[in-house]
């Protein structure tokens, strides 16, 4: 067509002037059909833990806080629960929980003792969850490493040691270890 400089990106000599598509790298189409489509890839769904998280859809609406990490059964008491599954570096955990923790309600009475029964439970759950093994009824490997360091810490008398654990554990491992936390934090009050 005359009057069109021949360098314009995606304007061709046609018959009636109008652009064609052939820059490069794009689909060439022809009027009134429909472009082919990209091939279909199918990838498999892996599975995401949003544990602790709370969940938007993609338009950043918020969709509900993600489900709660499993819970010991309810006669998971420290005096009660198999730890026969928990590896030989971590029974010094197991020892001294059992031992404070038997310690403390032999000797309370009325609300203390009351304190120490509603402990009672999530010791227990945290003792279950550190039988080898790995899932969401395990701990990992860093949280168990980490609750031994605590607790020769608290066996030593370290205050200081023992505040910096509590702290590591909680701030780097919250969502593995929130439902039983509070209650090892209190047991190293008493």
């Amino acid at each position: 067509m005359p009057g069109l400089p021949s360098t314009m990106p995606g304007l061709a000599s046609s018959t009636h002037g109008m652009p064609s598509n052939t820059q490069p790298g794009m689909p060439r189409t022809v009027p009134g059909t429909v472009p082919p489509s990209p091939p279909q890839t199918t990838l498999a769904a892996v599975p995401i833990s949003l544990r602790g998280r709370e969940r938007y859809c993609s338009g950043g609406a918020w969709v509900g806080p993600a489900p709660e990490w499993p819970k010991p059964p309810a006669d998971a008491t420290v005096a009660s629960v198999d730890t026969s599954g928990v590896l030989p570096k971590h029974l010094p955990i197991v020892n001294h929980v059992r031992r404070k923790f038997t310690a403390l309600l032999a000797q309370a009475v009325g609300a203390k003792k009351r304190e120490l029964e509603t402990l009672d439970n999530r010791l227990g759950g945290m003792l279950l969850f550190l039988n080898h093994g790995e899932g969401e009824t395990h701990l990992s490997a860093p949280v168990a490493d980490a609750l031994l360091h605590l607790c020769n810490a608290v066996a030593s008398g370290d205050n200081a040691n023992v505040n910096a654990y509590l702290l590591h554990v909680s701030t780097h491992y919250w969502e593995e270890v929130a439902y039983w936390f509070p209650a090892l934090k209190r047991l190293t009050r008493l």
